[in-house]
């Protein structure tokens, strides 16, 4: 504790973090106090005026079992309270025992909770609340037992920390609708009801009680034996969680307990009786239970339940204000946490700091502070998060609010483009959403006032409900209709998500019927009999039935004298008055009763402050209202009386039911304006010589509302420069549309001034507009934005960089076509002419340019030429087109990848150089033929590829776009980084680019001999993704190749692969060009593989000759020795039954195919030495040599068994028992059985009758 002058300690009483309690004497006149001290930092203005306001009014005030307050002294970062003297030690001590509390006998624990219920019914007869009520708060005297209540002004409110015990203690003091969602204003006599019955069953048992079941909807059953049931029962009534069935006041508190503890005198027992017959409160006591909405309320238990088994849903609760949504809302979400979900809450507020994603960032905020702590979140250390999260580290970092530091594990960089923050960012918060929930809590979102969310808000809320991999999600949201009809971004919102994979449900709100309004009535009133129906029915015909008007109503008759309280503390009214007031049309004509019957000083800060927002500090308004700070808080000590405003730390205060609207809407419209415009001179002069960041969107929100162009006495310049930076504050954050509106407002504000050296700094301000513009997807917007642009720019490089901005911007969008258009025409203008359907020899001449000038760079570099100025800004423009290749034009692809490589050669790496070697590795092996520049071209890409990441995205690339993986490579390694590259694909929205990944990763899959079953799964999980994209293509396709496995497991028919399909299959694929060697390669390869297994040779042989005119494109690729060895195959199968030219010339074929698997076999042993020994086997029974041909089948089964090729395998056997039948059926009949087996390992049902029929060779032989 710090030293008091003037005054001696004597004892610490108690010490907290912040706050410490000692007797000390005072120098002056040796008298004994109690000496109060925060450490509260240093203190502004208000917290000042408000302390000293708080003493005077204390001070006064001589209350039973209340320690009078006597002195206040200020310090610059502490405060202290002098209290009467009192000896005694703090009640929570003398309840501690060595591990735990100990109960106290009953009869003492009765008397001790009775001093208490009557300090606290003296607090509340004055018009104070205490709100921080604990054991701590009470001072106990060992010797004659009397207790007294610290109560420190300004102080009244119970912090709770979500970590740790501290958490687990206090939140027992809670009542479920003020922790479930965040309320940090103002003490309530609720709440002292509620941690008078916790200090009660603290006292009886020695245990709080339990945080959970406190919150049921029986309250709390202590399971001590001893405790009688009347008091059970009394317990339940306090710790009443629906706010209709507790007590209304202390004293019908004391009447119960003095009543229990009379009886134990006289009897030595407590009969039961029926608690609360004398309770008599002066307020209105409104339960917490959404009366009359049963219905609506099971429609959000019906959604909560379909959530649980993994679904995702919206539930919308629409009306007019004043209905009961918050009610509902809160009461289901309560009870939804209850039942193990993951609650998060935010209230949008237009009129708060007026940020955008202010809400959505503090609410991720709230739950990654929560994560925090448990090692399985995906915010812990490990590799958990390392594999998810390590990539968006740096832009999650940016979003959240700045108050919540990550740990910093990772050095993640944040993209440099605006739609890759946005995709990065909602990939990080999906991945968060849904590790949260895969602990059996899927996360529920409550969210408030939906109709003043802004539309970033709304945007970023739709992409993560229909992002797939966020999980399990329920989102409730309230929103308010106007006339019926709902607000147009909500309404956007709502009708993008009934168009996905997301269930809406609209749920509306309408006014309560009779029976209805009769129920919150009787609860308000404590009063059930035939005259409450009649005031019921005045009640509903003034209101319409609608809950808010209700409470409001009968407040405002109390206010008017018409409904009192008698002197037996019964409820009277008057009927003929209140018939002759006039029905109310909504909430506002209400409230507006209530604030005409305020002064008109207080009703002029009033409307000061409702200019200022929900949330006002008392200091702001002193300056805008130009009143003294006392006045403002004298006056604004009325509104707290009349409801209508609570009070925060600080210095803080907070509107209580939406008055700040009704406020606003009765001010005149000119007063208000200039209230605006003193608020945005407030801001722009407090803010010094750099306006803070949070001050930026409220001065902006303040000047739009005061009507005027800029602040007075600010130039365009200077208000331009707060635009600009509140535009690329939002564009930071990710809330694109804002940041198009403010960056706009500044560009107009610096055109404007007309001032000279600008026109630089204004086409910076429209390239990030543009940007953040194609980031929203208003693309068409954006590329008008761009048009004007093109006017302003004023040299070369802002030309280029324009350029490049709508080249990505639009490839972004989904726009590639118009991006690879702007590209050409920007190349043919800086004079690099490329072909647009360049010819094989000219791909050949420019592949043999890039390998020679690569051979120049590495043997003599001196040689080569810089690049010039002009060709440095056509490479530009060639990797900005390169860096979003066409997914139809192979050729196309392979020369900008050539002509890049050919230029980098020249002017040094690009970023995008792993990708375009992938390209060119390609390429080379299908144009030359050759495996070893390919190889070294994919080995230099490997090489600039940066760990595990990297490589799996580049290796990914190269397998989707070529087919498979190369043919050097293992093929469990090209599938791994091919469905990892496939993920990717789907966190970045490249959709389409991912189903081509996916098919890729499954033809794979069944070229390696993977089994069926496995195979399958693979398929049944790229079945969501190809139904989630628009196009008959994709659709078919994917069918196309699940029924060739449907067949391939013995589930199709004959007519399955019928002529009629193939035709199909092929006018899919209209419009590409067979040269190019698209998707056609592996779909009729995976046809010509079935025909094959099925012993159709001369359909599967039909199908062969449609692969080779696509086949070279993929030379490079595990699918083209895939079709050489069923080519292989089939010129055996027809050769056994051909005439004897016809035979040699199978032969010879048979020879050229196995030259070629056998140098497949010198790149990648593991993949294809069986393979190569199966044809060379073939090839020698061919040509008669059984004996050799036996050898290398029964070795090409030894190496498939070895590597685990079960297709490879089966195929070997099979023609190993067929060599066999000829010589001895005997001896054949195992290769056969194994054969039959290796197959049905391999799921292939089609080929599991080969030992009946004696051979294999059935089916078509002409």
């Amino acid at each position: 504790m710090k030293e008091i002058k003037g005054y001696q300690l004597i004892r610490e009483i108690s010490e907290g973090e912040q706050t410490s309690l000692v007797r000390c004497s005072r120098e002056e006149d040796a008298t004994f106090h109690l000496v109060y001290q925060r450490r509260n930092g240093p203190l502004n203005a208000a917290e000042r005026v408000i302390l000293q306001y708080g003493f005077e009014t204390f001070r006064e005030l001589d209350l039973y079992g209340v320690l009078q307050v006597r002195d206040l002294l200020l310090g610059e970062e502490d405060y202290s309270f002098i209290l009467e003297d009192f000896e005694g030690i703090p009640l929570e001590d003398l309840l501690r025992g060595e591990k735990s509390f100990r109960k106290v006998e009953l009869k003492s624990a009765l008397r001790m909770i009775l001093q208490i219920s009557r300090s606290l019914e003296a607090l509340h007869r004055e018009g104070f609340a205490h709100g921080g009520i604990t054991p701590s708060s009470f001072l106990v005297n060992r010797e004659n037992g009397q207790i007294r209540l610290i109560l420190i002004p300004c102080e009244n409110r119970i912090r709770v920390s979500r970590n740790g015990d501290d958490y687990k203690k206090k939140r027992c003091y809670l009542r479920p609708e003020q922790e479930c969602i965040s309320d940090p204003w103002g003490a309530d006599v609720k709440r002292d009801m509620r941690a008078l019955g916790v200090l009660l069953n603290l006292l009886l048992t020695g245990n709080y009680p339990d945080p959970e079941e406190s919150r049921s909807e029986g309250g709390l059953v202590p399971e001590e034996g001893d405790v009688p049931p009347i008091l059970l029962l009394i317990l339940r009534r306090l710790l009443d969680n629906r706010g209709g069935e507790g007590y209304c006041s202390v004293g019908g508190v004391i009447g119960d307990l003095e009543r229990c503890l009379r009886q134990l005198r006289e009897t030595g027992k407590i009969e039961l009786f029926t608690p609360g017959t004398g309770d008599r409160g002066k307020d209105l006591l409104f339960t917490k239970d959404p009366i009359g909405r049963d219905g609506e309320s099971s429609l959000l238990a019906d959604s909560w339940e379909r959530v649980r088994q993994g679904a995702r849903e919206f539930c919308l609760i629409r009306s007019r204000r004043s209905s009961g949504k918050r009610t509902l809302a809160r009461r289901a979400a309560c009870q939804m946490e209850q039942a193990g979900a993951l609650l998060l809450s935010a209230v949008f507020d237009e009129q708060g700091t007026c940020e955008p994603l202010s809400e959505l960032r503090r609410l991720f905020g709230n739950l990654i502070r929560s994560l925090q702590g448990d090692s399985h979140s995906p915010l812990s250390e490990g590799e958990s998060r390392s594999d998810e999260l390590e990539p968006y580290e740096g832009v999650l970092r940016h979003f959240l609010p700045e108050s919540l530091s990550l740990p910093e594990t990772h050095s993640a960089a944040v993209p440099e483009r605006a739609w890759d923050r946005r995709r990065d960012l909602l990939r990080a918060l999906s991945i968060i959403l849904r590790r949260s929930g895969e602990k059996g809590r899927p996360p529920v979102l409550l969210l408030e006032e939906l109709h003043r969310a802004d539309r970033d808000s709304l945007m970023l809320l739709q992409d993560i409900l229909a992002d797939s991999e966020t999980g399990p999600l329920l989102v409730i949201a309230t929103c308010r209709e106007n006339g019926g009809e709902l607000p147009i971004p909500p309404v956007e919102m709502i009708s993008a998500l009934e168009e996905g994979p997301v269930t809406v449900r609209h749920i509306a709100l309408e006014g309560l019927g009779i029976g209805d309004v009769c129920r919150l009535t009787a609860s308000a009133l404590r009063r059930e009999d035939e005259r409450i129906r009649e005031l019921a029915e005045l009640v509903h015909a003034k209101t319409r039935g609608y809950p808010g008007m209700i409470k409001e109503f009968l407040q405002g008759l109390i206010t008017g004298g018409i409904l009192r309280c008698d002197s037996g503390g019964g409820w009277v009214w008057d009927d003929a008055g209140i018939g002759t007031l006039p029905a109310a049309e909504n909430l506002e004509d209400l409230q507006a009763v209530r604030l005409r019957r305020f002064p008109s000083l207080a009703r002029n800060l009033l409307e000061a402050a409702a200019c200022l927002g929900k949330d006002f500090h008392a200091e702001t308004l002193s300056v805008i209202s130009e009143t003294s700070l006392k006045i403002v808080i004298i006056q604004m000590e009325q509104g707290i009386r009349e409801g209508i405003l609570r009070a925060g730390r600080g210095g803080w205060y907070s509107f209580c039911d939406g008055f700040e609207e009704t406020i606003v809407a009765l001010s005149e419209e000119s007063a208000t304006r200039e209230m605006h415009r003193r608020i945005a001179r407030h801001l722009m002069d407090s803010g010094g010589e750099e306006i803070p960041d949070a001050s930026l969107y409220p001065l902006i929100r303040h000047q739009q509302l005061s009507g005027d162009r800029e602040p007075r006495g600010a130039g365009n310049s200077v208000f331009a420069s707060v635009n600009e930076r509140a535009g690329r504050r939002a564009g930071d954050l990710t809330a694109f549309n804002a940041a198009v509106q403010y960056l706009g407002n500044g560009m107009e504000l610096l055109s404007r001034g007309g001032g000279t050296g600008e026109e630089g700094r204004i086409f910076k301000l429209g390239l990030y507009r543009a940007e953040c513009g194609y980031a929203s997807g208003a693309v068409d917007e954006a590329e008008k934005n761009c048009r004007a642009l093109e006017r302003m720019a004023g040299s070369d490089e802002e030309r280029l960089s324009l350029l490049l901005l709508r080249i990505q911007g639009l490839a972004a969008c989904g726009r590639g076509a118009e991006a690879m258009e702007a590209g050409w025409e920007a190349l043919d203008e800086q004079g690099m002419k490329i072909s647009r359907k360049p010819s094989l020899l000219l791909l050949r001449i420019e592949h043999a340019r890039m390998v020679w000038l690569r051979f120049l760079r590495n043997k003599i570099p001196w040689i080569l030429r810089k690049t010039g100025e002009g060709e440095h800004d056509a490479l530009r423009i060639l990797e900005a087109l390169c860096g979003e290749f066409p997914s139809d034009e192979r050729l196309v692809r392979w020369m900008m990848a050539l002509r890049a490589l050919r230029y980098e050669q020249r002017a040094g790496s690009l970023p995008i150089s792993p990708q375009l070697y992938f390209v060119a590795s390609s390429a080379s092996v299908a144009l030359t033929r050759r495996y070893r520049i390919g190889r070294v071209l994919f080995n230099e890409a490997m090489r600039r590829l940066q760990g595990d990441y990297g490589s799996a995205r580049g290796e990914g690339f190269y397998a989707r776009e070529f087919g498979g993986g190369p043919l050097w490579q293992e093929m469990d390694r090209v599938r791994e980084n091919l469905e990892r590259h496939c993920s990717l694909l789907q966190e970045e929205g490249r959709l389409d680019e991912a189903v081509s990944c996916a098919l890729s990763l499954a033809d794979l899959s069944l070229a390696a001999g993977i089994p069926m079953g496995e195979v399958f799964r693979e398929y049944r999980r790229l079945e969501n993704l190809v139904q989630s994209r628009e196009g008959i293509t994709l659709e078919d396709l994917f069918q196309q190749r699940a029924r060739i496995l449907r067949d391939l497991a013995g589930e199709g028919g004959d007519e399955s692969v019928s002529s009629d399909r193939m035709d199909a299959g092929q006018v899919l694929l209209t419009g590409v060009s067979e040269a190019e060697g698209s998707v056609d390669f592996p779909l009729f390869l995976s046809e010509m593989r079935l025909l094959y297994l099925k012993g159709h040779y001369q359909r599967s042989m039909a199908a062969a000759i449609k692969c080779q005119p696509t086949g070279s494109a993929f030379r490079g690729s595990f699918h083209f020795p895939e079709y050489l060895l069923y080519e292989a195959l089939l010129v055996y199968r027809l050769a056994r039954d051909s005439s004897s030219a016809a035979r040699i010339s199978r032969a010879v074929r048979l020879g050229i195919a196995v030259r070629r698997m056998k140098k497949f076999s010198s790149l990648n042993p593991r993949q294809f030495q069986a393979r190569y020994l199966l044809l060379k086997g073939l090839l020698y029974g061919l040509l008669g040599f059984f004996k050799r041909a036996l050898i290398c089948l029964e070795a090409s089964i030894t190496e498939a068994r070895a590597q685990g090729l079960i297709h490879d395998e089966a195929l070997a056997r099979e023609f190993a028992g067929e060599h066999l039948w000829r010589i001895s059926p005997l001896a054949a009949e195992p290769y056969l059985r194994s054969a039959e087996e290796a197959y049905a390992r391999w799921g292939v049902v089609i080929k599991q009758s080969l030992s009946a029929d004696g051979n294999s060779e059935h089916g078509e032989r002409g």
